[in-house]
């Protein structure tokens, strides 16, 4: 039985508890009464919803005072990892992944779908159910004001004309040269093959005019697909300055040294795009006062490595290890009693909490890096010492009690503190559009304090 959401204080459950799409019955059959028109329907009507309240959502997110609120970006954070932290985070501001599935195609993305052999995008009842399972399981996490949603792909829709971007030296200069070279260092680059169902990713990097790439230690999903066109010349007005011309993937591979040029640029290319994406999302963290989350060792290398204030310090860190703590966390146990452990039982948890606020609140404020070293170090010793003893005992009388079904495993919160307060960690240039969710936090850089990556320890795993 769902709560009605007016008591969660979230206006996108309202919106869903409404509709057709949140029922449990229909979400099982894949939605078998409805055509492929009303879904499509509702969907927009949806999106239309959360554009049209975009400040209201974001008031939402804001309620919470805790620095110990996390963004995740775009990345759609597991119902397991959430249950895992829901004892160690006040809150998590999630993107919508509802509102992923709303954003509709342009003529051009459907014409070089098409002319490429991907298959024309239609409804996907299975991820459409999928995620609207997704959403039903986090109902009492947003009851209880634990997760609440922000429409964030919105701000990565592609535009709905496509810019021609030219470099005289392959983009080598669109990020600043030591960031670029962690870009990569880390670049997997391997070739695509046409095949009758579609595009294949090889195993191996050969010349030819498709390639995937990805990055080591990164979400295997995320992966910059390139394609290596000619470009011919229809028809120019000269009169008018505007051309006409004609993109096709010719039978015959290009020469060597003209597909190595095409490959460095790729990366380039993928390294920006990724760059700016993580700019952004970091940028929304500020604008949230929120720690940023990932579970990506990628992301949290290169945060780690590239922080603001780090080449500013040269003598310091800025970004310095806070956090390596083993926490404990119970195992297999449904949300519903999760939540309500966490609201009417978890009182060593929320003093643990308590405990990270004061000493985040307390070292933002400090501006010396040696002073703010030894104060870390205080922090890890205290909360090592004293608070996870008190958790496991917790952890441990839940276990034992109305929890006895649950498996008590370990997870550490690796954490990075910014001691100067966080800015744009380089000057990217914002997508068009973005003004309305994203704002000049550069007068508050004190409010966000860490970023975090979240890794869990599987009771084999465990040192003897």
């Amino acid at each position: 039985v769902l709560m009605h959401t007016g008591q969660m204080g979230s206006i996108v459950f309202d919106f869903l508890t409404e509709s057709f799409l949140f029922d449990e019955n229909r979400i099982e059959s894949a939605f078998a009464g409805q055509s492929d028109d009303e879904i499509n329907a509702e969907l927009r009507r949806y999106r239309e919803f959360c554009l049209a309240h975009l400040g209201e959502l974001e008031q939402e997110a804001l309620r919470s005072k805790s620095a110990l609120r996390v963004f995740a970006g775009v990345q759609r954070v597991s119902l397991r990892t959430l249950k895992q932290s829901a004892f160690y985070v006040e809150q998590y501001v999630l993107p919508d992944p509802l509102f992923v599935l709303t954003s509709e195609s342009t003529h051009l993305d459907e014409g070089v779908r098409s002319y490429l052999g991907f298959q024309e995008r239609t409804l996907n009842r299975a991820e459409l159910a999928t995620v609207l399972r997704y959403l039903r399981a986090l109902t009492p996490m947003v009851a209880h004001d634990f997760v609440r949603f922000l429409p964030v792909s919105y701000l990565f829709e592609p535009p709905a004309e496509t810019p021609i971007c030219y470099s005289e030296n392959y983009f080598d200069d669109v990020l600043p040269s030591e960031i670029m070279d962690f870009f990569r260092e880390r670049a997997i680059v391997r070739s695509l093959r046409k095949a009758n169902e579609g595009w294949l990713v090889e195993d191996k990097l050969s010349v030819g005019r498709a390639i995937a790439i990805q990055f080591r230690d990164h979400d295997s999903s995320k992966v910059f697909i390139q394609h290596l066109f000619e470009q011919e010349i229809v028809d120019w007005n000269r009169d008018t300055g505007i051309a006409t011309f004609r993109m096709y993937l010719p039978d015959a591979s290009p020469s060597r040294e003209y597909f190595q040029a095409w490959l460095h640029q790729s990366v380039n290319r993928a390294a920006q795009d990724f760059y700016r994406q993580l700019d952004t999302e970091f940028s929304i963290s500020g604008r949230l006062a929120a720690s940023y989350f990932s579970t990506s060792q990628f992301v949290f290398d290169l945060l780690a490595q590239f922080a603001p204030g780090v080449q500013a310090q040269p003598s310091g860190h800025t970004a310095n290890t806070l956090l390596n703590i083993d926490l404990p966390f119970l195992d297999g146990v449904d949300t519903d009693t999760l939540m309500s452990v966490r609201a009417n039982d978890g009182e060593v948890f929320q003093n643990f909490r308590n405990e990270l606020d004061k000493q985040f609140f307390e070292l933002r404020l400090e501006s010396d890096p040696d002073r703010f070293q030894v104060k870390a170090q205080k922090v890890i010793h205290d909360l090592s010492e004293v608070q996870t003893h008190a958790l496991a005992m917790k952890a441990s009388d839940l276990r034992k009690g109305a929890l006895a079904q649950s498996v008590l495993v370990t997870a550490t919160l690796a954490g990075s503190m910014i001691a100067l307060g966080l800015a744009p960690i380089a000057p990217v240039v914002a997508a068009a559009g973005v003004a309305k969710v994203v704002y000049d936090y550069r007068a508050s850089l004190r409010s966000n304090p860490a970023f975090f990556l979240w890794k869990v320890i599987r009771p084999a795993e465990q040192p003897q």
